[in-house]
């Protein structure tokens, strides 16, 4: 049963962790991080859309 209670705790703490730390990388690659290849791509800005 504690196994449960952790994993019940554990897991949408981490999954919130991981959308803020996803949305730090996207923020830190607007910012001139990428090349200018990648920056114009159409396809570079496609996951911000599916958000």
């Amino acid at each position: 049963m504690d196994v449960y209670l952790i994993l019940l705790l554990y897991l949408p703490f981490a999954y919130l962790m991981g959308r803020l730390i996803d949305g730090l990388i996207e923020h830190w690659m607007e910012h001139d991080l990428r090349p200018s290849t990648v920056k114009n791509h159409p396809r570079g800005n496609e996951r911000a859309k599916l958000r």
